[in-house]
C-alpha cells in the first residue's frame, strides 16, 4: 500500500506556446502518515522528480509549502501531516500550433512514514 495519494493538476488545459504552465502535485497522506519537506531534517527524504518532456519543454524546481516540525526520539524532521501541494512550472517551447498535444510523464520518488 502506498499510504499517500497524489493527484497531478494543471492550472490550465490550454497552455500558450512560449509561455508557462504550473502543475500542482496535490498529496494526501493516509491518517497517521506524513510526507517530507525539501529539507527533511535528520531523517526522511525529499521528493525527487524524473521528467519525460517533449523537446523544447523544461521543468523548473519543485516548490514546497511550509512544513511542520516533528521531533521523535531526539530526531527533528520537517513534515506534512495533512494534505499538501507541491508546485512546478513547465516552460513551453515557442512556435507550437494551437491544439498541439504535449504529452508529459514524471516519476516521483518520495518517502512517507508514520511517527513510529
Amino acid at each position: 500500500q502506498d499510504n499517500l495519494t497524489v493527484e497531478l493538476v494543471a492550472e490550465t488545459d490550454t497552455p500558450v506556446a512560449g509561455g508557462e504552465v504550473t502543475l500542482a502535485f496535490v498529496a494526501t497522506p493516509d491518517p497517521g502518515w506524513h510526507g517530507y519537506w525539501k529539507n527533511p531534517g535528520d531523517a526522511g527524504l525529499d521528493t525527487r522528480l524524473d521528467w519525460q518532456l517533449p523537446q523544447g519543454m523544461t521543468a523548473g524546481e519543485l516548490r514546497y509549502p511550509v512544513p511542520t516540525r516533528l521531533m521523535i526520539a531526539g530526531i527533528m524532521n520537517y513534515v506534512y501531516k495533512g494534505s499538501y501541494t507541491q508546485l512546478v512550472t513547465l516552460k513551453l517551447p515557442a512556435g507550437l500550433a494551437a491544439g498541439t498535444a504535449l504529452p508529459i510523464a514524471v516519476r516521483a520518488d518520495y518517502l512517507v512514514c508514520t511517527d513510529e
